[in-house]
Formats: C-alpha cells, sequence, structure tokens
C-alpha cells in the first residue's frame, strides 16, 4: 500500500500510550464555521478503551472568542487520491449505495479483511474478525479508501471450519460473490453491511462503516505500518458528527431541527463544545456516526448533572480540518485568554488537547497532541491540504 505512505510521507511514532477518556469539562468554543461537505471516510491513531465509570463535569467553563482566523486556516477537502489499480466495473458509485434506514437493520457488522483467496468464478475468501453479526445473504460493501464495491456473501464458518447460517463476535472464513476483478479484494480493506454515507442532507446520514471497522481492530493491527497509514488517510477525509450546544446572537439555544434547516452554522451563533478529560489532556469528542454518538449521549446522562446539559446538544456534521482548527485554537488561545478563569489544574491538560473517535465504543481512537502534530506537518498532507507548517 504504498499510496498512503506516498500520502503521508514520513510516519512519525507517537510512543504516547492510550489513555482512558472521561467526561469532566465544557467549554464554549464561540464559532463561526459552517458545518460541512458532503463525503469522506476514516483515518488514523491510538488506542483507548473507554471507562465505565463517569465522573461529574466540572462546573468550571472555557469561554473563547470567535473562531474566524482558525477556520479560515481549514481548507475546504479534496476528495482523497484515487488508487490506479481498480476497474471502474467493479467500483459503485455513491449514488448506487442502498439508500435504507440503517436503524431499521436487523443486524449490523463490520470485519477488517485480514487474508483473501479468490475462489471459482466472481467468488472471494476472506478472513476476519466479526464485530456484530453477519448473515449467509448479507449484501455487502468492500471498502476501501479509494472506494465501494458490492458483493453478497454465500458461505460463511468460524475457526473450526464449520459452517453457519450466522455468526456473531468471532474470527470468521467468509465467501464473498459478485466481485468481477477478484484482485481487487485486499487486505485492511473492511467488509460490512452497513452502507457508506451518500449525500449528507441532516446528520443522521453520517455513515463511515470503513473507519468504523478499522478502528475496532485497533487492538490487533496497531503495529502495522500498512494499517496505521490506511488509518491515518481515512482520519483526515471523513466527516463526523459532534456534540455541540448552537445559540443564536441573542444566546438562545437552538434545536437540531433550527440547525438541521440552516444547513450549518450561521454568522453570529456560538458553539458550546463539550469536551471530554483524559489523564493529562481535554479531548474534543468526534463520532463516525449517531449510533456511537448515542452511546455517548446515554452514559453522559448518567454523570451527574450533565442531562440537562446533553439534552440540549445537537448532532453537528464536522469534518475533521475544522476539529483541528479549534482544537488548535484551544491549545494555543484559550489558556493565556483564560488564565485567571479556569482551575490550575486543567491549564496543561487544555494545552494537551486532542481528539477522540468513538468515545465510548470498545475501542475508541485517542489522538493525542503529539500524533496529530505528526499527522499534519507530514509531507503527505501537507500537500494535500495545503496546510502550512
Amino acid at each position: 500500500m504504498n499510496i498512503f505512505k506516498k500520502l503521508f510521507g514520513k510516519n512519525e511514532e507517537n510512543d504516547s500510550q492510550p489513555k482512558n477518556v472521561n467526561p469532566e469539562v465544557t467549554s464554549n468554543v464561540h464559532e463561526n464555521t459552517p458545518a460541512q461537505e458532503n463525503q469522506a471516510e476514516e483515518t488514523k491513531v491510538e488506542e483507548t478503551k473507554a471507562e465505565e465509570k463517569i465522573e461529574q463535569p466540572v462546573a468550571a467553563t472555557v469561554e473563547t472568542k470567535p473562531l474566524e482566523n482558525a477556520t479560515a486556516e481549514a481548507k475546504p477537502q479534496p476528495q482523497p487520491q484515487q488508487p490506479q489499480f481498480h476497474m471502474p466495473e467493479d467500483f459503485i458509485k455513491m449514488e448506487d449505495v442502498a439508500d435504507i434506514d440503517i436503524d431499521t437493520m436487523d443486524h449490523k457488522f463490520t470485519m477488517v479483511i485480514l487474508k483473501t483467496l479468490p475462489l471459482q468464478d466472481d467468488e472471494v475468501e476472506v478472513n476476519g474478525n466479526v464485530h456484530g453479526k453477519i448473515e449467509i445473504n448479507d449484501e455487502v460493501y468492500i471498502c476501501c479508501p479509494s472506494g465501494v464495491m458490492k458483493a453478497k456473501v454465500v458461505h460463511i464458518e468460524d475457526n473450526s471450519q464449520i459452517s453457519a447460517q450466522h455468526l456473531e463476535d468471532k474470527a470468521a472464513r467468509i465467501v464473498i460473490k459478485g466481485i468481477k476483478n477478484k484482485q481487487l479484494v485486499a487486505p485492511l480493506m473492511v467488509v460490512t453491511n452497513v452502507p457508506p454515507m451518500k449525500i449528507i442532507k441532516s446528520p443522521n446520514d453520517v455513515e463511515n462503516p470503513f473507519l468504523k471497522g478499522l478502528i475496532r481492530d485497533v487492538p490487533f493491527l496497531n503495529q502495522d505500518p500498512n494499517y496505521m497509514n490506511i488509518v491515518s488517510f481515512m482520519l483526515c477525509h471523513n466527516i463526523y458528527v459532534a456534540p455541540v450546544i448552537v445559540r443564536d446572537e441573542e444566546g438562545k439555544v437552538l434545536t437540531q431541527e433550527i440547525v438541521n434547516e440552516a444547513h450549518g452554522i450561521k454568522g453570529g451563533w456560538t458553539l458550546d463544545v463539550k469536551w471530554l478529560i483524559s489523564d493529562d489532556a481535554m479531548m474534543f469528542p468526534l463520532f463516525t456516526d449517531h449510533r456511537s454518538y448515542n452511546t455517548y449521549i446515554e452514559k453522559m446522562k448518567e454523570s451527574a448533572g450533565a442531562e440537562t446539559e446533553i439534552e440540549a446538544s445537537v448532532m453537528l456534521p464536522m469534518s475533521f480540518q475544522d476539529a483541528l482548527a479549534m482544537t488548535q485554537h484551544i491549545q494555543t488561545n484559550i489558556a493565556q485568554e483564560t488564565e485567571n478563569k479556569i482551575p490550575e489544574e486543567y491549564k496543561q491538560k487544555i494545552q494537551n488537547a486532542g481528539m477522540v473517535i468513538n468515545a465510548y465504543d470498545n475501542p475508541n481512537l485517542n489522538l493525542d497532541k503529539n500524533f496529530i502534530n505528526n499527522l499534519i506537518t507530514s509531507e503527505g498532507y501537507q500537500q494535500e491540504f495545503n496546510q502550512k507548517k
């Protein structure tokens, strides 16, 4: 997968260990950035497991000025660079992805492909760890950075080589049918029955099964440089949903319906971001889909004193670059602007601000400050996103 090394240049290792993430503090980020474009996918960082214990949020808030300067530097996302190995007839157009209500599906799964074996006709055997439930005759999508292929599950068996009609949360060997060019199916692609996003008309349309599937295998694959290159690439090319409280010019809290109808954040509106706290950093929470977002909301409601605040939150579609601008802003400006307004224990955590993907999934992905800096200063990221070092 040399394309990913080419895209991201040198991959400097981040030797810091994953941290548990707990909700503790709310910061108000006043921001005039519009919320975002359409497509995207998934990306890189370190593994961290969500703790079951939820601490009470700290009452102190962190206020910032509007992010006009920071958001001006966040460039629009170009489309991912396309590998040249694919055959057009095997990749489907995004408008041909099934338009279904994913919440009504009776089962969902993802599986990172670890091994492949071309079989007769248009069948391919793939091996990996199934997360969720897979069934015979499932219509599936094979996701990779260059696009999506569609296939059908025709055979399932576990490691004991016993055939099954369905299988759940196990290592599996499955056979998929419907791929003309079988050489296209390769390790580190993700097989899933969850249709990837098409056009984002509302936050519920944000679906990143490729990145979500990759994250689920972080504990097993985080030492594989090819895997981490793909994760890094997808992180930068995704649209996520983030929990924010949106207020208008008069300070009135706005509902999800009003924000959806506005198709973004209007000038003069402000965002109150609910930051999470790890052992040594504030973490910006991002989610690959509304199900992982809802898991976060339910966990936060269990936290004493958080329910009213969380119920006022709305899902806002947000790119990696928008989240990066807000994270960099709080790192560089907030500690100085609020020097006498926040507890001393949080000043260093603010300066160490990072991001966490799917905070209460197990596992989740923790992007600390060092990792983010290594990623955005890499040659490939600089070339694609035209960021200044």
